[in-house]
């Protein structure tokens, strides 16, 4: 029970439930002395959809009258929180009968589509979509189903420059939102709630939602790429082609799915009425779909939402197609974390060695759709049903095996799973001298090509073959060296460097090995470990090297872009040089995700963010990649959203250092500095200088000088201070002359963090300063970049 409360002319009574962005309460309306369901947002909610939007919402909502539409009788706003008034409905809801029973009968089934498809055709052709069509909205009785919680619904206003949608709010539940939806789009239409329909129908053949995952991202990355799973596979009595009207109601593009729920109930109807099980032919469109010619069609604009768990979902997703082939006509295929089976965990760099092997050999072949090692990486040592795991990783193949090492000998065994029909296609186990190791993977990585049914051209039976001929001896240091690097500590980058140089010792010639050393120097560089010039040099003799060796890695051009971007800032040559890595390897997560640097330096901000969504698309476990397109709507002044982004990864990865100083820094651009504060990561002045940075120039515009000078006493008793951090802190103190003198000192040093200074706002008190546009000339950072940092 709750207190008793007065909200306009309701007493709250005890509470119902509670979503992400609002809780539902019995009430007792004063005037008609009727109890109600009174729905009242929490201040996130009602801060983003505004009072006006909120009440013009509300006017079209209400006019509504339909059998299966659940009315709205009142709305209003009381301290600044918006609510509506529904009736107050005692039944069951659709999410309830699906808890208790599991799958429903098929009569069931059509006419509860029926019903819900005809309310929500009636609302579209009154300018409105639902967009949180879901079982716990759909209520039940023993004749009719009625759809309810069109309180915050979306007024499609088609052709008016007056449309209501605010960037960065996305209404909807994760499980059953549309990719468009998802990802803010702020031209849902009729076809986005076919798409949710589509996921609750599934569900109540099922018993399960077609996609499912570990976290929200997971889940919501699914829902963006996954191919539609087979309800019929689940339970042999839903006719085949049921299966094929729901791959086009939840089809990824809008354009490819029915135009209208009508259209689709009748589908579905007709669908459920075919004789016989087995596969049926493509469902044409529906009578009146609009025929949109495949080249036309309108690719929906992503934006990034407001996101909290259940009620609003946080999730960013790049459209960009130009490097892929259809998703349907690649083999797509996840190699889990290989099982140590050795005696020694000390052996546990070399089976993970050889999953990132054979993750890297398929990826290169370019054949294949390949699950990214830090999203195969998370489950490991987690065991489960494949086809589950293939469905959370969006993949219709799954290898997993195990690796034993013992003295000179190593026994690999391998299974490779198609988790569609749950054949296995290859279960080997291979005994072989660690002499012949490189040659073994070889043939396992051709071996699974051909039973994915792409048989290698003799080209890339060579290119496999070249990417393993190394000396064995340099091969091992090499994986200890990856397996350090992975870590990113400052003594296991030593030890990185350490391997790596053992490694050319043994064989000079290691493209690969001249390739892993580039990458330490930098990240040593990023990490403020040394200064950037020294760094960042080495770093570039090794990748010249590697190049001289291997034109035909990506990682090699990959390194020789992430040099051109932080040290020689030579963004055409850094384009290009990212360009060739996703050439041969469109997969490679990290190319995509260090190209978006270069690119918002030179001022391109929406190539930037298509492209660091592309790397989220690619690896949507990537709590860093997260976490920087959260930091792009920073630089943007999209602080509530950047907060937002921020946490929702604080709510799968608390400890989570990136997305804690990336709240800091949007509650600080706020200044919500007690909050910012609140939310740096513990002894942020004794971390990375970054961390140190940030917790200065928060601590700054705090008004706690005492601590700002404390992070600024600590970074500069660093054996490399880093200038650019020390500057943000006197900027933030409001010490410009200082400011400009680190800033200087910056750049004499080639500082990596100068790369956003255009766009970053703990340096808008030097705006003003014509010093400060000198040094983003220095840099070369482009004026558009400045001019709308300044706006």
């Amino acid at each position: 029970m709750i207190a008793r409360r007065t909200i306009g002319g309701y007493i709250l009574e005890e509470e119902l439930g509670r979503g992400g962005a609002a809780t539902v309460y019995l009430a007792t309306d004063v005037k008609h002395q009727r109890s109600v369901a009174l729905k009242l947002l929490n201040a996130d909610a009602s801060s983003a959809l505004g009072g006006e939007r909120f009440r013009r919402e509300i006017e079209v909502v209400a006019k509504l009258q339909h059998p299966h539409i659940l009315p709205l009788y009142d709305s209003g706003e009381v301290d600044g929180l918006l609510y509506y008034v529904m009736p107050l409905v005692t039944g069951k809801t659709l999410g309830d009968r699906i808890a208790r029973e599991g799958p429903l009968p098929l009569a069931d089934v059509r006419r509860i589509v029926n019903d819900v498809a005809a309310a929500l055709d009636y609302a579209h052709r009154h300018g409105v979509v639902h967009r949180d069509v879901k079982p716990a909205n759909i209520l039940l009785d023993e004749e009719h189903a009625t759809v309810a919680d069109f309180g915050i619904a979306h007024r499609a206003l088609d052709g008016s420059a007056d449309r209501l949608t605010t960037v960065g709010l996305i209404i909807g539940t994760p499980t059953y939102m549309s990719p468009e939806q998802s990802t803010g789009s702020r031209d849902l239409d009729a076809r986005s709630d076919v798409y949710a329909l589509g996921c609750v129908v599934f569900e109540m053949l099922t018993g399960e939602p077609p996609f499912s995952g570990p976290t929200i991202t997971a889940l919501v990355a699914q829902h963006i790429q996954a191919p539609v799973p087979s309800a019929s596979s689940l339970r042999p009595e839903v006719p085949a082609a049921v299966d094929d009207v729901l791959r086009k109601a939840l089809a990824k593009e809008p354009a490819d799915r029915f135009a209208t729920t009508r259209d689709f109930a009748v589908a579905i109807g007709e669908a459920m009425d075919s004789p016989g099980i087995g596969r049926a032919t493509t469902v044409p469109s529906a009578p009146g779909a609009p025929s949109v010619p495949r080249h036309a069609r309108r690719r929906w604009r992503v934006s990034i939402g407001l996101g909290a768990a259940v009620v609003i979902a946080v999730m960013a997703f790049a459209a960009s197609r130009a490097t892929a082939t259809r998703e349907e006509d690649v083999p797509s295929i996840a190699v889990l974390p290989f099982t140590n089976m050795s005696d020694s965990r000390d052996n546990e760099y070399f089976s993970d060695g050889i999953t990132e092997e054979l993750t890297g050999a398929l990826s290169q072949l370019g054949r294949f759709r390949v699950t990214p090692r830090t999203t195969a990486f998370a489950y490991k040592g987690r065991t489960g049903d494949i086809r589950r795991i293939a469905r959370q990783l969006r993949v219709r193949h799954v290898l997993e095996g195990s690796v034993r090492r013992g003295g000179d000998s190593v026994r690999i065994r391998v299974t490779l799973f198609d988790a569609e029909s749950g054949e296995q296609l290859l279960n080997e186990t291979y005994n072989d001298a660690f002499g012949s190791i490189l040659t073994l993977q070889a043939n396992i990585a051709a071996l699974i090509a051909e039973r994915l049914q792409r048989r290698l051209l003799p080209a890339e039976s060579a290119q496999l073959m070249a990417r393993h001929s190394v000396k064995p001896e340099a091969y091992e240091h090499y994986l200890k060296g990856r397996s350090f690097f992975d870590e990113r500590t400052a003594s296991s980058l030593a030890k990185a460097l350490g391997h790596f140089q053992r490694a050319l010792e043994i064989d000079p010639n290691y493209a690969r090995a001249h390739a892993g050393l580039a990458d330490t120097y930098s990240v040593l560089a990023w990490r403020g470990y040394a200064a950037p010039t020294e760094l960042f040099g080495r770093a570039r003799e090794s990748a010249v090297h590697a190049m001289a060796l291997d034109t035909m890695l990506a990682e090699t051009h990959l390194s020789l872009g992430i040099i051109h971007t932080f040290f020689t800032w030579n963004w055409a040559a850094a384009d290009t040089q990212t360009g060739l890595a996703i050439q041969k390897d469109s997969t490679l997560a990290r190319a995509w995700f260090f190209r978006t640097w270069h690119l918002f330096a030179d001022g391109r901000y929406d190539d930037a963010m298509a492209s660091i969504q592309r790397a989220r698309t690619l690896d949507p476990l990537s709590v860093v990649t997260h976490s920087r397109i959260g930091s792009l709507l920073y630089f943007e002044r999209r602080f509530s959203e950047a907060d937002s982004v921020a946490r929702t990864i604080l709510q799968d990865h608390p400890d989570a250092q990136f997305a804690q100083l990336l709240r800091a820094r949007a509650l600080a651009a706020q200044e919500k500095f007690d909050e910012a504060i609140k939310a740096l990561p513990p002894d942020s002045v004794m971390l990375g200088s970054y961390e140190a940075g940030v917790a200065g120039y928060v601590y700054a515009r705090a008004q706690r000088r005492e601590n700002a000078l404390a992070a600024v006493r600590a970074l500069q008793n660093r054996s490399y201070v880093p200038a650019e951090a020390v500057a943000a802190i006197y900027a933030g103190l409001g010490d410009i002359d200082r400011a400009i003198h680190w800033l200087d000192v910056a750049v004499k040093s080639k500082a990596v963090g100068l790369l956003t200074l255009a766009r970053e706002p703990m340096y808008d008190t030097l705006r003003s300063d014509r010093r400060f546009e000198q040094i983003i000339d220095r840099i070369g950072l482009e004026r558009s970049i400045r001019t709308k940092a300044g706006r």
